[in-house]
Formats: C-alpha cells, structure tokens, sequence
C-alpha cells in the first residue's frame, strides 16, 4: 500500500504555535486539504508518516517543509496501527544562523585567501602550523602542502622567537625571524591574536604579517650610520676616514678610496684617502694618466658607476698601484658633487666583480653625502675662523661706540635740563607764554632723549653682559599692584579700564628695579597699543616651579612677521596710519632690555597674538 493522505485528528497549542496553523481549522481535515501540493514536497512527509503509521516503526529526523516554508525536527511513532503521532521542535532559525555562518565562512576564507596580508594559524598544542595562506607562502617560497603541519621549530621559525610566537601572553603587535625555502632570514611583522579554551588554555594563534625584510635590512643599515656618525669629532678629516671604514663594512669591499682635487695658485693635485689609513697625493697630470680614479670623472656625472674586468686593462695594472697591489678586478662608486664644483670621488674597489644591489647604492648615496657635509663642514670651519675675528673686533667697536655715544651725550643734556629747570624756576615770570611754552618743549625734550640714552646704555651693557643684578627677598604681587596703581592715571585718560586677578603674596628673589622696569614696560606697551576705551587685565598663575604674570589687551595686536621681530634688538615695529591713537616714539629696545631682564632672573618672556586688531598677552615667568 502507498499512503496518499492523512487526516488531522488532534493538535496541541504548541502544534499551533511552531506551525502557524490554527487548530480549529485542521482537526478533521486532510493534509493535502490544509497544506494543497504537499503531496509534491520532495520531503514525502505524507509517505514518511504512513510508513510509521502502517509498519509501527518510530523515526527521528530533520527536514524543511516547502508547505510553511520552515524546518523541523521531529519524531514520530505509532499508537496504534493505521495512525501516527509526532513531537517537533522548530528548527528554522537555528537552520538560518547554520547556513549564514557557513556562508560567512566561505567569505572570509575567500578574503584570507584573496588577502595581500600574509596570514597563519599556529596550533600550539602540537606544535604545527594549522594554516598558511598563499601571500605567505609567496614570501617564503613554499608550497603548501610542504608546510602545512611541520613542527616549526625543526624548519622555518627562528629558535629565539619560537618562545614569543607561541607563549601565552596578550602580545598584540609582534615582530620576529622566519626561514625562506632557500635558507634566507626573512622579518615578518604584524598581529598576533591568540585563542583560549574555556579553561583559558592557549588553543591556537593566528597572525595577520607584513614582509619587513627590506625596512629591517635599512635600519640596521641606519643604525650602522649613526654609531659612525656618534663617533664624529671637530676633525673632518677624522670623520672621512671613519666614513671608509664603515663602507668597507656595510659594502664589503676590499679597498675604499676618497679622492678630492686640492687647487692652489701654482698647481692642482688630487689627494687620496685610502681605507687603510693611506693618504698619497698625485699631481694631476699624473692622476689623469695613471690612475684608475680618473675613469669616473671622465663620464663626468654623479650618478654611481660599476666597472668590471678591471684587470684586463693592462695600462691601469702596470701604472695603477692600488689595482696592481690589491689585484683588484671590479669596482663600484660616484663623484660627489659640492656646492663649489670641486671634484671630489668615492669608490668601492673588490677583488671580485661586484653584484650591486638597490641597498649598495643607497650606502653609497649616504656615505657620499655625509663625506660632502663633512667637506662643507672643513670648509665653513675655514671661511668662520676668518670671520669670526672681524666679527669679535666689529662688535667690540660696536659696543664702545653705543657706550661712549650714550656718556658723551649725557654730559649737554645734563646741562640743558638744567638751564631750562633754572629758567622756568627763577625767569618764570620775567618770560612770555610763548617763551615758557618752548621752554617746557625744550626740557620735555630733554627728558625724552634721556630716557632714549639711558635705555641705550642698558642695552649696550645687557648685550655685552655687564648687567649685575641686586636680588632680594620680594614680593611680587606687591610690585605688580604698584606699577598698576602708578600707570592706573594714564590709563583713565586714555578712557581705559584696568583689571587684575592676582594672588594675595608672590613671594621670591629678584632685582625689584629691574622687575618694576619689566613690568611697567609691558604695561605702557599695553596703554599705547590699545584703543581709547579698551580694556587691560594682569593676571598672577602658578605652574609648577614659576609664578607666570600675563598683562592682557585688546588693542591693535602682531602680524606673524611682528612678533618674530618684537624682541630683538632695535626691534622697532612701525604702525602708521592705522587709525589708533598710538606713541611711535622710541629706540626698538624696550621689549629687548625687558627679555634680557627676564632672562637674567632665570625666567621667559613670550606673547600671544591672533593678528592685527585682535589683541595680544605677553606672559613672563620667575623662579618660585
């Protein structure tokens, strides 16, 4: 018999709830009246069931039914013969999450295998590589079936770096040594992620890597430079022959040669460095005939050259002592092109033909450009010992003249403020008002130029270091309020308004006449420099070992070119026709003097400016 149908005879709420299908509106109805085409659904529910129902059998099985579009698990059994009962669980959403995950996992082995990533799985248990995908085999010149589940310490991994490879630790970003099929050290560099049991058992690590031969290659390379250039004393000459050295080591040539052409009013020569501590000069029409040297200047560019065969040039074997005693048969260098074009060249000479690689070159371009520093060097040494002795007698007049100037000056204006103080005070009334008014300019006058010389002075002797200071325990903040109280009437006129935020005590050492002088400096430049109406705050802070002092405006501001100017000396900045109410008068060195002040306590002075009309703040600092 083949069953074609079933009829529902009873269904419990679960039925209901993992089918979809209501209860009232199946019991007593045929299959393939509640679920039309059933009969088609390649599962052959209607036979599976029959079977149980006809032959008593129980059966327990997996399968997706087309009908409800779901899966099931189910069991069914026989109660009695001819009828059949079930137990089914519904399966879709975890058959749903199986067939992602599977799909997932077809994606990401295509990535790891498409990946320009070299990537491994290490099982660390036994020891042997679980993975490895094709960039990496690339790298190392394997297939994969030759690598695949070796233990790694008797074929690729270095010993040393087995241990960090395969220890337990969180270590992320690892870098270690790897063996090629040929035997060659490779460096890889990149990811390490390891994978626990739920005991924490170290299971497996996977690595994400980076080929970092050629970078390790060029830092060894690097390093091997600056130890050289550590080695470095005042001596060029010393230096250039260190430089042979290390190309003897770094290119592993048999003999280093540095040659330079040395011109003098009677004659030109060349001189040579050899790297075994030689040095032995050639007249020039003897090095141009004789002298395999010669070879590259001949081509007359600085790009590097490699001969070979050398010793079948039967001339240089016979007139070459270098070639002819070291029996040498290839060769490797470049001419070093100087700013001043003097001819100058190094080589590398090898008893062997030499095989030059990418990594030679860049030696090569390196030692050459150090050996042309170190030739600048020698010849700035030269040109500045020259110089610098004009220089000294240059400055030394310098500061004679501004001193003598300055004391010379005094000597009249002591007497012009004199005679005009005795004219306005014992003449007064014999005088007219046009008179006692140019009177006045005169002594106004006089008082200005006297502040310019004095402020020349004390540049002068700041520049020459002459300044001595008179330190005492003081009180900053005492100072700061002073020299606000002084300057608080000039600032009213100006329709100003000042602010201070300061501490109640500042207590340390200074020179109070000249920390006055820096202070009331900053704040007259405050005053000139801000609009009628604008606004002046000092503020106290303390930070770490300093107390900083900032006298803030919002006044006409710096340019970037300004503030690079405003502390030097005669450092002067010009703001004409600008539209602000501002005093042009003065040397260029108040804001110099005040630096050099500062920094004769111990302390900085610097400035914040956004631009012009947008305000600045000067801060100076002072040992606590």
């Amino acid at each position: 018999e083949q069953p074609i149908d079933y009829e529902f005879l009873e269904a419990n709420p679960a039925f209901e709830k993992q089918t979809g299908l209501k209860i009232s509106e199946i019991i007593g109805k045929r299959v393939t009246e509640v679920l039309p085409g059933i009969e088609n659904d390649p599962a052959n529910w209607i036979n599976k069931y029959g079977e149980v129902a006809l032959n008593g059998t129980p059966i327990n099985f997996e399968n997706y039914s087309g009908s409800l579009n779901q899966w099931f698990h189910v069991l069914a059994y026989s109660p009695k013969k001819g009828r059949f009962a079930t137990i089914f669980t519904n399966i879709t959403k975890q058959r749903k999450f199986e067939q992602a995950l599977m799909e997932s996992e077809k994606q990401y082995r295509n990535l790891i295998e498409t990946s320009s990533v070299g990537i491994m799985e290490i099982d660390v248990l036994n020891n042997k590589i679980s993975y490895i995908n094709p960039i990496l085999l690339k790298i190392i010149g394997y297939k994969e079936e030759e690598l695949t589940g070796i233990e790694m310490r008797d074929k690729i991994i270095h010993p040393q770096d087995l241990v960090k490879l395969m220890g337990s630790n969180d270590e992320r970003e690892i870098e270690f040594r790897i063996f090629d099929k040929l035997g060659n050290l490779k460096w890889l560099s990149g990811k390490r992620i390891p994978h626990f049991d739920k005991n924490g058992n170290l299971l497996n690590v996977r690595f994400w890597l980076d080929d970092i031969t050629e970078k390790k290659m060029y830092e060894e390379l690097i390093f091997e430079l600056n130890i050289n250039f550590l080695n470095f004393t005042e001596d060029s000459r010393n230096n250039i022959e260190l430089l042979l050295k290390t190309c003897v080591k770094l290119l592993n040539g048999d003999l280093i040669l540095y040659a330079y052409k040395k011109n003098t009013e009677q004659s030109e020569s060349y001189e040579i460095l050899t790297s075994d501590n030689q040095t032995i000069t050639y007249d020039a029409t003897d090095f141009s005939k004789n002298i395999f040297l010669n070879e590259f200047l001949l081509e007359g560019h600085d790009f590097p050259q490699t001969f070979f065969d050398i010793h079948k040039k039967k001339k240089y074997v016979q007139t070459d002592p270098f070639i002819k005693n070291h029996n040498i048969k290839g060769c490797f260098g470049k001419i070093i092109k100087t700013h001043d074009a003097s001819e100058s060249l190094l080589c590398v000479y090898y008893k062997d033909n030499p095989i030059i690689t990418s990594q030679n070159k860049l030696v090569l371009f390196l030692i050459c450009d150090a050996i042309e520093i170190e030739q600048r060097r020698w010849q700035v040494q030269q040109d500045l010992e020259k110089q610098n002795l004009s220089l000294d007698k240059i400055n030394r007049l310098k500061t004679e003249l501004f001193s003598r100037t300055s004391h010379e000056l005094k000597t009249p204006l002591i007497s012009i403020k004199g005679f005009t103080e005795l004219l306005l005070t014992l003449h007064k009334n014999k005088l007219d008002s046009e008179l006692i008014s140019i009177i006045e300019e005169i002594r106004d006058g006089g008082a200005r130029l006297e502040k310019i010389i004095n402020s020349l002075l004390e540049g002068t002797k700041l520049g020459a270091d002459q300044l001595e200071l008179d330190k005492n325990q003081e009180d900053l903040a005492f100072l700061v309020k002073f020299c606000v109280s002084e300057l608080k009437g000039l600032a009213t006129l100006r329709n100003q308004s000042i602010y201070t935020d300061l501490h109640k005590k500042l207590p340390t050492m200074f020179d109070k006449e000249r920390i006055y002088e820096v202070i009331s400096n900053l704040l007259l430049n405050a005053i000139k420099y801000t609009q009628p109406g604008g606004e002046i705050s000092i503020k106290s802070e303390i930070i770490d070992d300093y107390y900083i002092i900032s006298v803030k405006d919002n006044g006409i501001g710096f340019t970037k070119e300004e503030k690079n100017q405003t502390f030097k000396q005669f450092g002067k900045i010009e703001r004409y026709g600008q539209g602000w109410d501002v005093a042009i008068e003065g040397t260029g060195l108040g804001l110099y003097i005040t630096k050099k002040l500062v920094e004769l306590h111990g302390g900085k002075i610097w400035l914040e400016s956004e631009g012009r009309n947008r305000g600045t703040i000067f801060y100076f600092s002072l040992p606590r």
